[in-house]
């Protein structure tokens, strides 16, 4: 089973080369303009597809080549792709698309007319293994914590209570900030020994403060004058 892209564009190339032995089949990217007799397979484009429904469903990936022939005589180029599009009809995973003009498209790109098609193919891979967790043998414990709040006071030079000032607990969503009297309470803190940092800012000032709950603390900041 083809693993890439590239995988099924070259599977591709060596069957039609087996369809018509007497032509040569390039793979060709759409910004190359050559011209030359043969077949031509450029990729079109490529999207994701629904995966099945079956046990450990794998990842389905669509893509879509441009397939043109050309031969110096007009007829032995129109009896190759006839023949190529009919061997295409019967190539398991293979859909001819009739919903996008391949003459359209040819001239989209600026390539010189010639016969062709839109066929689709489908590339599949496995998903990655997930690890099923193993059970829980033992019973399981749950700790609560209690919640606090911390309160403070928020000051600048000469005691002025700093108003507005935001006050938060870095690395969490938990903020506030000051009342008219530099007054805050900040919820939502779990309870323990140990001091919590706080983060102060205000015009343009930030400083950090350490504070405990249950303990008011009263934070300083060096602002100017």
């Amino acid at each position: 089973m083809p693993d890439s892209a590239d995988d099924v564009t070259r599977g591709f190339i060596v069957w039609a080369g087996s369809v018509l032995p007497g032509l040569a089949v390039t793979s060709r990217t759409l910004s190359d303009k050559t011209i030359s007799e043969g077949v031509d397979v450029r990729l079109l484009g490529l999207e994701p597809r629904p995966s099945p429904r079956v046990a450990n469903p794998p990842m389905v990936v669509a893509l879509d080549y441009l397939v043109t022939v050309r031969a110096a005589d007009p007829f032995a180029e129109q009896h190759a792709a006839a023949e190529l599009l009919f061997a295409a009809l019967d190539l398991p995973d293979c859909t001819i698309r009739t919903d996008l003009p391949a003459p359209a498209l040819i001239a989209t790109l600026g390539l010189t007319a010639a016969p062709a098609f839109i066929l689709q193919m489908t590339l599949l891979r496995p998903r990655a293994a997930h690890h099923q967790a193993p059970l829980v043998r033992f019973p399981v414990v749950f700790r609560t914590t209690d919640i606090h709040a911390l309160e403070g006071e928020v000051r600048g030079p000469e005691d002025v209570p700093v108003a507005a000032a935001r006050v938060s607990l870095p690395g969490s969503r938990h903020s506030t900030r000051t009342d008219a009297r530099g007054r805050f309470r900040l919820p939502g803190v779990p309870s323990g020994g140990d001091p919590v940092e706080l983060e102060i800012q205000a015009r343009g000032v930030t400083a950090k403060a350490e504070a405990r709950p249950g303990h008011p603390v009263v934070i300083r900041l060096p602002l100017e004058v």
